[in-house]
């Protein structure tokens, strides 16, 4: 799936010659907007979203039939009459729609996906996360940021899904949800039988194996709600859903992002494992992440670990004691210069009454760790900062990542590398050092087009370019 370049599709079909090379529907109808923006093409702008409205509904058309219906309207229509250039572009895209329409890609798994947005997005990493959008790099640091910093960033992503962090992932499309759909039959191992949610007399057939369904989503190998009540239901894996609860799949999930063999039950939730067998499990999991390892050097290293063990627990048991007496200590010194203060100043009153608050909100060991941990930071006091020399305060309110993007800010140029991305167009108003000084107001510039194309077709505006002039 790739857009229209001529070079590229012919090298790929010179590659892979028995291969199905299709067109991007998103870039098709892009094509098109270009088009009839085009100054000699002398398109009226009041018809411009009618025209584009006829061509996007022959590439969206469900079945072949509908799609020869669609383009006879359009060839029909009195507005396309009036533009004989635009009859002969419809005509012209028309003997192609085997590339385009999507109503010839159900027998091709294209897993829901009409566009070539995962190669764009792909891209997108590499220009955002890891190049920061920098073209300072010549081809030898080019060849060493792909093959460590993108390879880590791919790894971090995968070893998130192997443990389940999913607030990483932003396609709800690929998470199991719970459709209320109760009527599933098992037929064999691999096939279910699952009613339709709004029509109970409707059925699909839902292949788990292959990850398919009878449906108009699933037909082509696109997540769907039948797919996601089967997994919901059996507890079953399927290559369109993340595998929240499958320890299987997640153990290989890590494997693939660092190569080391994991415990299975490092895996598992706690509620899969038995409680008497969680210490040996973390115990045999973290022995597992020796790599290049002999079985002997293992089984030897078991061995002092179990030996250890009594005397860590020895050791522990001391340090706890003593950490208790110390605990004490200070809770004594406190409680006395509390009783000694209660009598001559009545600001402690306040300070106690919400301290004992405070305490009483602690529900949680969660919430008691946070308290013990910043108890005394945030008491104003201020030390000498050795970098700077200057007075730093202990108490520092952090804020969110996108807030320091959002601080408006003169963007003056410079070789120093912007790291919010690319820049926004009020951004980019100062064109030189002279408009910086207080008698020169900032040059004022024309806001480009916006690239969304749906926002585009809406406002009935062009495009914006994307790659320079041409």
């Amino acid at each position: 799936m790739t857009d229209d370049c001529e070079a590229e599709r012919t090298a790929l079909a010179n590659a892979f010659p028995e291969a199905n090379i299709i067109l991007c529907c998103f870039h098709v109808l892009q094509a098109l907007w270009r088009w009839l923006w085009m100054g000699k093409n002398r398109i009226a702008s009041t018809d411009r979203q009618h025209l584009f409205f006829l061509v996007k509904s022959m590439v969206y058309a469900d079945t072949v039939e509908n799609l020869d219906h669609c383009f006879q309207e359009a060839t029909a229509d009195p507005k396309v009459q009036k533009y004989p250039n635009f009859l002969k572009h419809v005509n012209k895209i028309y003997d192609r729609r085997e590339e385009w329409a999507t109503c010839y890609r159900a027998n091709i798994p294209v897993r829901g996906n009409n566009t070539n947005n995962f190669c764009e997005a792909a891209m997108g990493v590499l220009k955002d996360k890891v190049l920061i959008r920098t073209k300072a790099f010549n081809i030898l640091q080019l060849l060493d940021f792909i093959f460590t910093r993108l390879e880590t960033y791919y790894e971090r992503k995968i070893i998130d899904i192997a443990n389940n962090r999913l607030d990483v992932v932003k396609m709800s499309r690929f998470m199991p949800t719970d459709p209320k759909i109760e009527n599933i039959i098992q037929i064999s191992d691999s096939e279910f039988l699952v009613s339709s949610e709004t029509n109970q007399d409707q059925t699909y057939t839902v292949n788990i194996t292959v990850s398919m369904c009878t449906c108009h989503v699933g037909c082509r190998g696109a997540p769907c709600k039948h797919q996601a009540a089967v997994v919901k239901r059996y507890n079953i894996q399927s290559c369109n859903f993340l595998p929240i609860r499958h320890p299987q799949k997640r153990q290989q999930l890590h494997y693939v992002a660092t190569g080391q063999h994991l415990q299975l039950s490092w895996f598992a939730t706690l509620s899969d494992v038995p409680e008497e067998d969680r210490d040996a499990a973390c115990l045999e999991a973290t022995e597992e992440c020796i790599l290049d390892a002999s079985v002997e050097e293992v089984s030897s290293a078991r061995e002092e670990s179990r030996s250890a063990s009594v005397e860590e627990i020895i050791d522990k048991s001391t340090q706890h004691a003593a950490l208790l007496d110390e605990y004490h200590s200070v809770c004594q010194d406190i409680e006395s210069t509390i009783r000694l203060r209660l009598q001559t100043d009545a600001t402690f009153i306040p300070a106690v009454q919400a301290f004992i608050d405070g305490a009483k909100q602690l529900k949680n060991d969660s919430s008691l760790l946070s308290a013990l941990s910043t108890f005394g930071r945030y008491s104003g006091h201020k030390v000498r900062n050795g970098k700077r020399n200057q007075l730093a305060g202990l108490k520092r309110i952090g804020v969110q990542p996108t807030a320091v993007a959002r601080r408006k800010k003169l963007h003056v140029g410079g070789r120093k590398c912007d790291q919010r991305g690319r820049p926004c167009a009020s951004s980019r108003h100062v064109t030189s050092k002279a408009s910086l000084l207080p008698s020169v107001l900032p040059k004022k510039t024309r806001r480009p087009a916006p690239h969304n194309m749906k926002v585009c077709v809406a406002k009935n505006t062009g495009l914006g370019k994307t790659h320079g002039k041409k």
